[in-house]
């Protein structure tokens, strides 16, 4: 998506990609067939009107429309030519990441059901064909019959973890959000506000207009926000305009139209010499900087080159095509001192008050935090900028016929095979050098010996989970004290110091030893991240307890108490990931918790998991190990100490702009 004022209201930035989602009027009807989009009359009813006023309007003009442009003339174009490969992007999250709402695209339960969420109710129906809602505020003594809204679902976004729908606001082809996403995996609705990681005050944008001027240029392809105003007056100002909903083929190897008709002449034997080259871009046949600036289109934080021409941004959208150089139309933001300083400048901000904007989607090393933004680690690693390495290094667009990986297998992640194991890495860096025991002083069978654990950890947090860091670097416990990034080593080994990996990665590579906090010598990193960290430190820990690998080599006896402590923590995020975590240890399979239910059922579930733990085998368990994890010797959790540290937890709110 894109944003604009993201440092501050004084600084103009507009960052790709910032959030992945964010009146009376009734609508129905919706039905795609192929690409034509059939107009079903829709009723609209304004706040303060009556039925007598009811207005019937084409539910295609209510919401973006499908317009071919500027040579975009959509995947159907290519299909003929290229079948196998229109096959498997039409089976990726690329092509459903927006779609026209549909039975084939909404997956969320609308069998007349009734939802309570943050003060509101809703109820949710369909037809044989349509999605429809009514909500209102849920009735109290102050407002016994509060206002209800009544609209028709026109339009989603994702299709892979979860789902959001988003309603016309009668209000030119401006779209608003319903509050309530659905889950995939859990089959249940949510607030929207509890999918993201951010404060539990903060609630969900409802303004009207938001899609239409920040998910379009990323979400859709060739997306024209046709802003018709001024920015402040969005909702009645928007004709919005798609070269194709979702992100298709276009997107990747840019507009179409000359490309079809040269290969067209060619069919009949009418080229000439004089025709020019064939426009078309394949990633996968250009530099490597060149193919994975195409992704990095979206998959960044940018904003536009100085001296761009807003007014024209807000109608026709982003300039840049397949193929081109980016920073000939966006800047790359990272927070480097020289960043820092002309926003300090700009906005006459505190040095401070900068650093925690840019919190909201880096790490303080000026690695990335938050999913979606991979070519920003990508470009500031060494395999990029010193070799040839590009996203399509490790991932593929279209399935192989020879790839015998299920189709839901390989657009999980859309990873070549390769990928899967050291292969990728080892293209560029020598076996005999990397690939051995001296290298990596792990067992090269386990998962130790894996280029990626140590060089890639996951510490990029998105859709209550983690993912590898696109930032190529290596362990180094001086530069995560000042980060506050987990290192790799003690993501793995969660029941190690601090100062055991600094000692490991001395021994081992000549890493000089920091001073080490007392603390972080005598107890393990994962334990004090996951009691005193910030949120966002406190979810990583979560997901990495509920990761196989971690839970291989640190062992699962000792992480209950930890976990059942995050039960109860104020981020709806954080405990979402530590109840999915702790479903996966062995004896907390059925356990019944609502990580947006009550606050004391919420309480007492984790209290239940507190009184009932103990260590097995205590008794006989090392007593440094004992106290390393806060345990005491009868195997239950020291609740001295814990609370000790828990009053030391660092509450500084924490907003992860996925």
């Amino acid at each position: 998506m894109l944003e604009i004022g993201i440092l501050g209201a004084v600084t103009v930035v507009i960052a790709i990609l910032i959030r992945r989602r964010l009146s009376k009027v009734v609508f129905s009807g919706s039905v795609v067939c192929g690409l034509a989009l059939i107009s079903v009359s829709a009723w609209m009813m304004r706040p303060g009107q009556s039925k007598d006023d009811i207005v019937y309007v084409p539910v295609d003009e209510l919401r973006p429309a499908q317009v071919a442009a500027d040579g975009y003339i959509s995947s159907e174009s290519c299909k003929e030519c290229h079948p196998n490969q229109h096959a498997t992007w039409h089976a990726s999250y690329h092509r459903t990441m927006t779609q026209i709402a549909s039975p084939e695209a909404i997956f969320g339960d609308f069998n007349n059901v009734h939802v309570e969420a943050r003060g509101k109710q809703f109820d949710l129906s369909r037809t044989e064909d349509e999605f429809f809602f009514e909500m209102s505020d849920l009735p109290s003594s102050e407002t016994p019959n509060p206002n209800v809204v009544k609209n028709s679902i026109v339009m989603t976004t994702g299709s892979h973890h979860l789902q959001v729908y988003w309603y016309p606001s009668g209000l030119g082809r401006s779209l608003k959000i319903l509050p309530i996403v659905y889950l995939r995996e859990d089959k249940r609705w949510i607030p929207e506000a509890a999918s993201f990681l951010q404060p539990p005050d903060e609630q969900t944008r409802e303004d009207a207009g938001v899609w239409n001027h920040s998910c379009v240029h990323c979400h859709t392809t060739h997306g024209r926000p046709r802003l018709q105003m001024s920015i402040a007056n969005l909702g009645d100002s928007m004709d919005t305009h798609v070269g194709e909903f979702g992100i298709a083929c276009e997107a990747c190897h840019g507009p179409a139209e000359a490309h079809v008709r040269r290969q067209r002449a060619a069919k009949l034997g009418a080229l000439t010499e004089t025709d020019t080259p064939d426009p078309i871009v394949n990633p996968a046949r250009i530099k490597a900087d060149l193919s994975a600036q195409v992704c990095g289109r979206c998959h960044s934080i940018m904003q536009p080159k100085s001296g761009l021409d807003l007014d024209w941004f807000n109608q026709a959208g982003f300039a840049f095509r397949p193929g081109q150089p980016l920073d000939e139309t966006l800047d790359l933001i990272r927070p480097d001192e020289e960043v820092i300083n002309s926003q300090m400048n700009a906005g006459s901000m505190t040095r401070e008050q900068v650093m925690e904007a840019f919190d909201h989607h880096f790490w303080r090393d000026g690695s990335v935090r938050v999913i979606g933004r991979e070519f920003n680690g990508l470009f500031h690693s060494a395999c990029y900028q010193k070799g040839e390495m590009s996203c399509l290094s490790c991932h593929v667009m279209h399935k192989s016929d020879d790839d015998k990986r299920s189709i839901d297998e390989w657009r999980n992640d859309q990873l070549k095979t390769e990928a899967l194991s050291d292969a990728a890495c080892l293209n560029c860096h020598k076996a005999e050098d990397y690939q051995a025991v001296a290298h990596t002083h792990h067992p090269l069978e386990t998962s130790g010996s894996q280029c990626v654990n140590c060089h890639m950890p996951h510490t990029t947090y998105g859709l209550f989970k983690t993912i590898n860091s696109h930032t190529i670097d290596s362990p180094n416990v001086a530069v995560d004290l000042q980060s506050g990034r987990p290192n790799a080593c003690n993501l793995c080994h969660l029941d190690q110091t601090l100062s055991w990996t600094a000692d490991k990665l001395n021994e081992w590579y000549g890493i000089d030893k920091p001073e080490i906090p007392k603390d972080q010598q005598s107890t393990s990193a994962a334990a004090l991240w996951a009691i005193r960290g910030d949120a966002g430190q406190r979810v990583i820990m979560a997901w990495h307890m509920g990761w196989q690998e971690s839970m291989q080599v640190s062992g699962t006896d000792w992480m209950a108490p930890f976990l059942g402590k995050l039960l109860d923590d104020p981020y709806a995020a954080v405990r979402y990931v530590a109840s999915r975590s702790l479903k996966r240890h062995s004896g907390y399979e059925a356990l019944k918790y609502d990580f947006v239910g009550e606050a004391s059922e919420r309480q007492a579930a984790a209290e239940k998991v507190l009184q009932e733990f103990r260590l097995p085998g205590a008794e006989s368990s090392d007593a440094e190990r004992l106290n390393r994890l806060l345990l005491k010797e009868d195997g239950s959790l020291d609740l001295t100490s814990f609370e000790k540290l828990k009053a030391m937890r660092n509450e500084r709110r924490v907003k992860l702009d996925e």
